[in-house]
């Protein structure tokens, strides 16, 4: 038999009888309503409505199954509408771990989980998971799923949030080892299949499970075949990844086009090679959207290809903004420690205001003697990022650096790295030509 108890958490189910009018709060056992199970009604959480939404339901299922199991041995569950998706989940775990930990088998574990689901349902408590568990017993129960895949099944129901790191995880495994070339495009597209097929086997799904098969689908009517097939996946399951991988591709032919190293026509026929590649492969996003309408009004004629590049680099600004802002927690950048004489661009170098915390560099002033090498890191994601000597309105820079000490990393795209040697004692001011409000220093001693 189930004892399903309140919001007090008490392992004491009140007699019956002993409760006749004395105050209840339920009209079948007298017509006081001052208290609330064991407290005064005005000091129960939520007072009297949540009194009876909770401890009253859970009472009368207490007595229904006491009358219908007689005297067998009693398991306690706690039974409540407050935190029902948070406290549900962690009684199932108390089965599903110990299956897990091979102390107890797949169809003990399911029994434990039934007596649970069975007190929600009978105290009239649900939510979209423990429906989701019923359905996923209801599949055990007519003999669509073995016990073990049962369990998983509504594992995975139960802790919704772990669904789509799980299946990332598991989709990552097989596509890392064909970005290593130790698998063919074919043999990943095999593996990616039967990582998707086993997560729907298991009736578990969500957008990006969807978004997947879609591609799936695309796959299987020829649309889509091999290294690209592999790729659309690899971003569809990783949509994160699809704006930054997107601005680093067009930033190669923008930056150019700021320093005057690319004619706009040439840089727009770069971009419209980037956008047509993404959406070749099905793959899309708001800015992917943005940046296709910018290209129909440079084809349509109605604009100059110099305002329509401005239109473009604007809206990557506006998405590195609140890309960047994702990446901080409370407002403050990441810190990550370095080795000896090394400078890193951290993440949002790239986004105006780094220099109010002195992140754009970091450390922004650096001491080395005579004869030490610096090592400069890009770690701002796909941002390409320079290392130049000078300031931003200085007449020279880079090798051209007075005194003949200059130096200039070119293009930096994220995870590159830049090596200098002084060998000069002197100051040495520096900057990013492509974000010029990234500026450092160098002391040599």
């Amino acid at each position: 038999a189930i004892m399903v108890v309140g919001m007090l958490g008490t392992s004491i189910t009140p007699n019956a009888e002993a409760l006749k009018g004395q105050g209840v709060g339920v009209s079948q056992y007298g017509s006081a309503t001052n208290i609330c199970g064991l407290v005064l009604c005005s000091d129960y959480p939520g007072g009297k409505t949540t009194y009876e939404e909770n401890w009253t339901l859970s009472f009368r299922n207490t007595l229904s199954n006491a009358s219908q199991q007689g005297e067998s041995e009693t398991m306690s569950v706690s039974v409540s509408a407050h935190n029902v998706d948070k406290e549900f989940p962690a009684q199932l775990d108390v089965f599903i771990h110990k299956f897990e930990l091979d102390k107890i088998s797949a169809e003990e574990a399911l029994d434990g989980i039934k007596e649970i689901h069975n007190a929600y349902v009978n105290a009239r408590i649900t939510s979209d998971i423990v429906a989701g568990v019923g359905d996923k017993l209801n599949l055990y129960n007519n003999g669509t799923f073995d016990a073990a895949t049962a369990v998983e099944a509504i594992h995975l129901t139960a802790e919704p949030q772990n669904v789509n790191p799980e299946y990332q995880g598991a989709l990552d495994e097989v596509i890392h080892k064909f970005e290593l070339d130790k698998i063919s495009a074919e043999e990943a597209l095999v593996g990616i299949e039967e990582v998707h097929d086993g997560f729907v086997g298991l009736y578990i799904t969500s957008d990006l499970i969807e978004a997947v098969g879609d591609k799936i689908a695309l796959i299987d009517s020829g649309k889509l075949s091999g290294a690209d097939a592999v790729e659309a996946i690899h971003l569809s399951a990783e949509p994160q990844n699809v704006n930054p991988e997107f601005i680093g591709a067009l930033d190669e032919y923008l930056h150019k086009f700021e320093l005057n190293k690319l004619p706009a026509e040439e840089t727009m026929a770069g971009i419209i090679d980037v956008h047509d590649g993404l959406t070749a492969l099905y793959v899309s996003s708001d800015l992917v959207e943005t940046v296709g309408v910018q290209i129909n009004i440079y084809n349509s004629g109605n604009d100059s290809v110099e305002h329509v590049l401005h239109e473009i680099h604007e809206a990557i600004e506006e998405v590195e903004v609140e890309m960047t802002a994702l990446q901080f927690a409370d407002g403050k950048m990441p810190v990550k420690e370095l080795p000896p004489n090394t400078v890193d661009m951290p993440a949002g170098a790239g986004v105006p205001g780094c220099e109010e915390n002195g992140m754009c560099y970091y450390p922004t002033n650096l001491t080395v003697d005579a004869g030490t090498t610096v090592t400069w890191i890009n770690s701002d994601g796909s941002i390409p990022h320079t290392v130049t000597a000078g300031w931003p309105d200085s007449e020279s820079i880079g090798s051209d650096y007075p005194g003949g000490n200059g130096f200039d990393s070119d293009f930096m795209s994220g995870g590159a790295t830049f090596e200098h040697t002084f060998e000069v004692p002197g100051e040495y001011d520096y900057y990013c030509q492509l974000h010029p409000w990234m500026i450092g220093a160098i002391t040599v001693a």
